[in-house]
């Protein structure tokens, strides 16, 4: 990989992702619920918000390949050396409800890395971007992970599927880690929960179970951010790795063990 700067990428996702905000703006109130599985919920929201995302980039980068939770492309099939990972509605189950917890979130893979990353919250009107090696913001300010050094000071978020039978181990490190930690949150968007561990808005992020749209913009933001990222095993993590431990890094072994 011979570029060292993502600027034009990183800017286009930025756009992109906004516009996707305008869309989710005009379905909100007026949209109807499909079931893909159990509490596996999407709207006509998330399709348009994709399809215009997808839109915006492939205009501008009209050789690239997208992958969209929404039906679009095949994780395990790389047509080329870039690729668009996208999350139109990262928290749908919250959007649904009115719940205001949900974003947009696009990453650019290319060769195999995350090079960019981009969640947006448009309830809140923040916009989180990274580029490898040009570090993160939120909106103008620069981003840094906390500074907590003990699992008994630390604010998790701890991912949790709906059928929570199917990942028995989610639930009980969900328990284990309440008892160790100073509290643990399950907040319904993987991407905007790595947002806020690149913040210091949380210590840790963690899921026993998770997709590459929902997690890939969050690892450039949490890497950039001076936070480290690994599978629960410790393991460097890939785009296949179902699993995966997100954390300032100072908090990062002591949180695996519980997980």
């Amino acid at each position: 990989m011979a570029r060292s700067t993502w600027d034009s990428e990183r800017e286009a996702a930025i756009i992109a992702a906004k516009q996707g905000g305008d869309v989710l703006a005009q379905w909100a109130g007026r949209f109807t619920t499909k079931t893909k599985g159990l509490n596996d919920l999407v709207t006509e929201a998330d399709v348009a918000v994709q399809e215009r995302i997808s839109d915006t980039l492939l205009r501008k980068f009209p050789g690239d390949d997208f992958l969209g939770e929404e039906g679009s492309g095949d994780e395990t099939k790389l047509n080329g050396s870039r690729r668009w990972i996208v999350d139109p509605i990262d928290g749908t189950t919250n959007f649904i409800h009115a719940f205001p917890f949900y974003c947009i979130s696009i990453a650019l893979e290319v060769d195999g890395e995350l090079v960019v990353g981009v969640i947006y919250d448009p309830n809140r009107k923040e916009c989180y971007s990274a580029a490898k090696g040009q570090g993160a913001t939120c909106n103008a300010s620069r981003l840094q992970v906390s500074s907590s050094s003990r699992l008994a000071d630390s604010l998790i978020n701890i991912g949790l599927r709906a059928d929570t039978e199917t990942s028995p181990e989610a639930m009980q490190a969900f328990v284990r880690v309440s008892g160790k930690s100073r509290s643990v949150r399950r907040l319904g968007s993987a991407a905007l929960g790595t947002a806020y561990v690149a913040a210091g808005r949380l210590d840790a992020f963690v899921s026993h179970v998770i997709q590459p749209w929902d997690i890939a913009a969050g690892v450039v933001l949490v890497r950039e951010a001076g936070g480290r990222v690994t599978n629960l095993r410790a393991s460097q993590y890939n785009l296949y790795t179902r699993n995966i431990l997100v954390s300032n890094g100072l908090i990062h072994e002591e949180l695996g063990r519980e997980c």
